[in-house]
């Protein structure tokens, strides 16, 4: 699994284990929203230790360099939350080298101002990242 620093709740809870008190953090700081935990859920800290061996916390940074990555390598637009598994892999390139990995990479939440700052930031983008927003948050077929 991976959090963001700005949110470490869930890297926290998965940590102290299953039946621990829950974790609660009241200011929450992370441009991935979609992994913004404030206070974990019981039942799905104890399902992440059947699933995973660990959850790795990544900064922002990464997670923005992870979304360019993908964007200039793949043509994909990701949302934050959808690139943290790539800012992962960036961030610990010690624990991937050599192995298969997959990580999932969504688009739906990500908006037009995130593409403006992150994918492109120049004078002139309105257009370019209204036409990105909306190819990203398009049905798949």
């Amino acid at each position: 699994g991976v959090c963001s620093s700005g949110a470490p709740a869930m890297a926290v809870a998965w940590r102290a284990g299953p039946g621990v008190a829950p974790v609660s953090y009241a200011d929450i700081r992370t441009i991935a929203d979609g992994i913004a935990v404030r206070i974990p859920i019981a039942q799905a800290v104890a399902d992440l230790h059947d699933l995973v061996d660990d959850v790795l916390v990544v900064d922002d940074d990464s997670i923005v360099r992870a979304m360019r990555l993908v964007h200039e390598h793949a043509g994909l637009v990701v949302e934050p939350a959808g690139a943290a598994g790539v800012a992962a892999i960036l961030s610990y390139p010690g624990m991937f080298a050599g192995a298969s990995v997959a990580t999932v990479l969504t688009g739906a939440g990500v908006t037009r101002q995130q593409i403006r700052d992150y994918l492109v930031p120049s004078a002139d983008t309105d257009r370019q990242a209204a036409r990105m927003h909306d190819h990203a948050s398009a049905p798949s077929p």
